[in-house]
């Protein structure tokens, strides 16, 4: 480590001065020139340097996990001790702000600052403004490519670099503004030991996850079971079941092996009636009997016409229902069911009645004179029991 004291400097060349005048003049130059000693934690700010960035609202909180917290992220690793020219440096205190989560360090008048950033971020990663510095460089550590700021290369005051998704930035300064700065075997050694730091975190975070999850029950596999026996197997898992009560379980949500809370609902498919889809017949052509045979043997209501052929049916074949749905049909009677309408024009009134009567059909007219005219015309096709008009005169 390289240490230039301005206050130091001043303290000499204060007593320096003081030797061309009185004792008492001496002792009282030496006296005013000594440097305040401080104790104030190293905040956004830690510097008395006129050269600091602008002051950020810090957070103080008691650990790593709550500055990371904080910050909005999971984990903030930092080392327990770092041992810069052979000081200590130990015992974090810690903040967060705009993103940035601080580790601060001090031993005697030098501040060692930690932040790191896991995303977007309004507060800075250094303490310092990096434009200030004369010199910038970068060199690799750890495979990591390390962006280096001082008043020479090779003794930073200040480094950043980006770790995945993390990004990291140090400063090390005077407390009481003198400037200081690190050599590159100790820029190494604080680079790695905040990126085992940060390995150990997430191996932790993992475990723990892993943890968690291997606690969670576990969706049983009851397909193929009766719905009574899955029912009773789902619950001993700790779970709810939803479904039906009756046939085997053709089909389960979630999968068997899934992961759930207590309590979480796991639903099952049988193949009960209730549950199974039946496929629409095609019966357009076949007798109106013998299509409703046909839907009914496929599970299904028909609903329409009972004696003709199917003209049409809703919906049609090949459609997917639910068993005991209604598929509707639409028929057209055959000619052969259907009365040929007699001529009875010039007929006595009493013997047309009889002979509409005797086709199957009902006359409707005067009942005396002679037939002039019928409706509908003779020959005419139509069905059973439909009324033939007459007029006589």
């Amino acid at each position: 480590m390289k240490k230039l004291s301005v206050i130091a400097m001043a303290a000499v060349l204060a007593l320096a001065l003081a030797g061309c005048g009185s004792s008492g003049a001496s002792s009282s130059a030496a006296s005013s020139s000594e440097p305040a000693s401080s104790s104030a934690a190293v905040s956004s700010s830690a510097s008395a340097s006129s050269q600091a960035v602008a002051t950020f609202n810090w957070a103080e909180v008691k650990t790593a996990a709550e500055a990371a917290k904080g910050a909005g992220f999971q984990k903030f690793g930092v080392f327990d001790k770092m041992t810069i020219d052979g000081a200590d440096y130990k015992d974090p205190k810690f903040a967060y702000a705009g993103g940035v989560a601080q580790a601060t360090y001090e031993q005697g008048a030098i501040g060692l600052i930690v932040r790191m950033a896991d995303g977007k971020h309004d507060a800075p990663l250094t303490d310092r403004d990096k434009t200030e510095f004369s010199q910038t460089w970068s060199k690799s550590y750890e495979g990591l490519d390390v962006s280096l700021y001082g008043a020479a290369k090779g003794a930073a005051t200040v480094f950043t670099w980006v770790d995945g998704t993390k990004e990291f930035g140090v400063t090390y300064q005077g407390l009481g503004g003198e400037e200081v700065s690190l050599d590159s075997d100790e820029v190494a050694a604080i680079v790695k030991a905040l990126k085992e730091a940060n390995a150990a975190e997430q191996k932790k975070a993992e475990e723990s996850s892993q943890a968690a999850a291997a606690s969670q029950p576990v969706v049983p596999n009851v397909v193929g079971m009766s719905a009574a026996d899955a029912a009773a197997a789902i619950q001993a898992a700790g779970f709810s079941v939803d479904g039906s009560a009756e046939g085997t379980v053709v089909d389960q949500s979630p999968d068997a092996g899934v992961a759930l809370e207590p309590g979480d609902t796991v639903s099952i498919k049988t193949d009960a009636a209730e549950n199974r889809l039946a496929e629409v017949p095609n019966v357009i052509g076949m007798d109106a009997g013998d299509a409703g045979a046909a839907i009914e043997a496929a599970g299904l209501s028909p609903d329409g016409g009972a004696s003709g052929t199917v003209v049409d049916q809703t919906p049609a074949g090949g459609t997917l229902l639910n068993f005991g749905e209604t598929v509707s049909i639409q028929t057209e009677q055959a000619s052969s069911d259907l009365v040929e309408v007699p001529n009875v024009v010039g007929m006595d009134a009493a013997d047309a009645g009889a002979a509409i009567d005797a086709a199957g059909l009902s006359p409707d007219g005067s009942a005396e004179g002679t037939v002039v005219e019928q409706i509908p015309a003779p020959g005419t096709m139509v069905d059973p029991g439909d009324t033939v008009s007459i007029r006589t005169e």
